[in-house]
């Protein structure tokens, strides 16, 4: 099978993309020269003629509704990948005999395949599959996919694929379910060796699926079954199974059968005990029981010996059996968000462990305060994790850790590391301080200390020179040590929720970043009963000019900060894909007026409309009255966010206090303060 076959002709039906694999040529095809702009790296005539450079293996014809046809000679070139979306009518015989992969998408106008001898994957979205298909090759096509087809049953024709090994029918959320069954003519390709049926309506499987002797892989998630039949225990060369987001809520104990399965995917089901037979799957390598309602694993799990994947994440599970670790192949475990507080220390066996997952749950108290949380999570990191060499990623996010033993120097295989506090907590919660541990882990390329209270940077940050994201989002330090502009393989950073109030020059060298986040927020405190309190802005008063000379950023997010205008130097940031720049508004002090103070943008910074690869842009909750022309933004009108503060068109506004009009009811009011009256600090509006 061509695993790739989806991705290189999409996925889905929402958009067509000329692919790009290295060494491939792609090119579009289409009627309208704004949306060729993908195809322009390749070269366009006005003529409406492409034109390209070395060898052509995928063709893109999308929505040209009219006679002509390509003048150029593609016979040449040996299309193996052709795409046609919409009534494309094209001359199209020349290249057919290459085509080993077709895709036609929202067309009716189908025509004769008789001419597609190499054809090996076809791929149908959006079709009336009650069409004829003259000259159809059942004889050489090894892949069909349908997608969003909307269609009950499956037409005659499909009794002609006798030799067809994969077969895949979905549906998206706006076909939904079209399939309400297993059609008996499925049952009857007995090649299939992938059967793929996710997204639909399936409810039962019938007991004449067991007579597909080949099936290897078979994928029935998002379906509502509610019961899993005897007879799928006779898929005996079955290897991959997923029922994830089913309904099944009791597995048969001859599930152990399948002893030639490796991966087995019961992810979100209402499953409350595995059983005893599940062990007895001696070639299983990827279990999957996210979001089940399991509370006890089988102690008979340790003799899964080949596993290498265990995800249990979302379960009330309060203790890992000791016999887990004798799983010695294990390279990946999730227990995240259960109610596990200990790991045994026999935990120390999993010396093959490369990726560790265990975010805590908040479980309600027993209590009569039912808001007051206990929290499953690690005060300390467990010793036992240190001693885990062979570990590339770490996650404990959300665990109430105050620190890091000095043992975590040994980790020097970490890649990824996560340890994000509590958000949402009145009370003090995570690490206080920098953990300067983290700073001698030199093969670190993502960290996470999200949501604590460091309130200061180390400048050894400097030294983790192949970090490449950095996410310190919730945190209330004031200031950026110098040091952080050495991150040189830097790419992606996160500074929102902060109080930093400006950026160091020297940020000028972070020459790889491509996203960066520095959103700002507003701190209430000194509430009483006549007032709200005092509120202050915390973030970037004015646009840090340095930003201009970032020319790789891609995404850039500077919301909810003090900044009313852009710099015409903004036009160098012409790789800029999102932007993000929201106004925001700060609450008064007054108790009687209950009135907004505002900050943002006044007019529409015409310097964004230069930025040609702008894919996304929000400037929601600004003042902004007036578009610029039309032609400015270039098609961009889509892509802007607007939200109800955004075309303020009301003239009677004070605009030298830059005071909304709109007030606040007085129940609004005091279920604002109520809210907040237990909280030193409110987070914004």
């Amino acid at each position: 099978m061509d695993k790739d076959f989806g991705q290189k002709t999409g996925a889905s039906c929402s958009k067509t993309n000329a692919l790009s694999e290295k060494g491939t040529k792609s090119i579009y095809y289409e009627k309208h020269a704004d949306i060729r702009k993908p195809a322009t790296k390749l070269g366009y005539r006005h003529s409406g003629e492409p034109e390209w450079n070395g060898e052509l293996t995928d063709l893109v014809c999308k929505h040209r509704n009219d006679e002509q046809e390509i003048k150029t000679d593609i016979g040449e070139h040996h299309i193996t990948h052709l795409t046609i979306d919409g009534d494309c009518h094209l001359s199209l015989v020349e290249i057919t005999p290459h085509v080993t992969h077709l895709r036609l998408q929202n067309t009716s106008a189908v025509g004769s395949l008789e001419t597609f001898t190499s054809l090996k994957k076809l791929e149908l979205c959006r079709i009336d599959l009650s069409l004829e298909w003259p000259g159809l090759l059942a004889n050489s096509l090894d892949e069909l996919r349908v997608i969003d087809c909307n269609m009950k049953t499956l037409p005659s024709w499909f009794e002609k694929l006798k030799r067809l090994k994969a077969l895949r029918i979905s549906c998206s959320e706006e076909h939904y379910r079209s399939l309400q069954s297993i059609p008996e003519v499925v049952i009857k390709l007995t090649s299939l060796e992938v059967l793929g049926l996710s997204n639909n309506g399936v409810r039962q499987i019938p007991d004449s699926l067991g007579s597909l002797k080949s099936l290897k892989k078979l994928d029935l998630n998002r379906n509502p079954i509610e019961v899993l039949p005897e007879s799928i225990t006779a898929l005996g060369s079955l290897q991959e199974l997923n029922l994830s987001r089913c309904k099944i809520s009791q597995l048969p104990e001859s599930l152990g059968s399948l002893t030639s399965l490796k991966k087995l995917d019961l992810s979100s089901n209402p499953i409350e005990v595995l059983p005893e037979s599940i062990t007895a799957l001696s070639s299983i390598e990827e279990l999957d029981l996210t979001y089940c309602k399991i509370s006890q694993l089988p102690e008979s799990l340790g003799s899964l010996t080949l596993l290498r994947e265990l995800a249990i994440s979302m379960n009330p599970i309060e203790v890992l059996p000791e016999p887990i670790t004798a799983l010695s192949l294990l390279e990946e475990l999730n227990p995240s968000h259960c109610y596990i507080r200990q790991l045994p220390e026999s935990f120390i066996q999993l010396q093959k462990l490369k990726v560790l997952r265990i975010t805590c749950y908040s479980k309600p108290s027993d209590n009569m305060f039912p808001n007051i949380f206990n929290f499953s999570g690690h005060q300390t990191v467990p010793e036992v994790i240190t001693k885990l060499n062979s570990l590339e990623e770490l996650d404990l996010s959300n665990d109430q850790i105050n620190e890091l033993p000095d043992s975590f120097i040994q980790l020097q295989k970490l890649k990824v590391l996560r340890i994000t506090g509590v958000s949402k907590l009145s009370i003090p919660h995570g690490l206080q301080t920098f953990p300067e541990v983290v700073t001698k882990l030199t093969s670190l390329e993502e960290l996470d200390l999200s949501n604590h209270q460091i309130n200061e940077l180390p400048d050894s940050l400097g030294s983790l020179k192949s970090l490449k994201k950095l996410n310190l989002f919730g945190n209330p330090f004031e200031v950026l040590p110098e040091s952080i502009t050495s991150l040189s393989s830097l790419e992606e950073l996160d500074l929102s929720r902060c109080k930093i109030s400006q950026l160091p020059e020297s940020f000028i060298q972070l020459q790889k970043l491509k996203v960066m986040r520095i959103t700002g927020y507003f701190e209430l405190s000194k509430i009483s009963s006549d007032t709200f309190g005092n509120f202050k802005l915390h973030g970037l008063q004015t646009f840090p000019e340095v930003v201009t000379k970032l020319t790789s950023l891609e995404e850039l997010d500077l919301s909810s900060n003090g900044i009313n205008e852009l710099p015409d130097s903004f036009i160098q940031l012409q790789k800029l894909k999102v932007l993000g720049i929201t106004g925001c508004s700060q609450l008064s002090d007054d108790m009687f007026s209950y009135s907004f103070l505002f900050h943002g943008l006044q007019t529409f910074p015409e310097v964004v409309t230069k930025l040609t690869s702008l894919e996304e842009l929000d400037l929601s909750g600004n003042r902004i009255k007036e578009l610029p022309d039309s032609n400015n933004l270039d098609g961009k009108e889509d892509d802007i966010l607007w939200t109800d503060q955004v075309n303020d068109t009301n003239e009677d506004t004070d605009d030298d206090n830059e005071i909304y009009d709109d007030i606040l009811t007085e129940e609004q009011a005091k279920k604002l303060l109520e809210a907040s009256s237990d909280e030193e600090e409110f987070h914004g509006f």
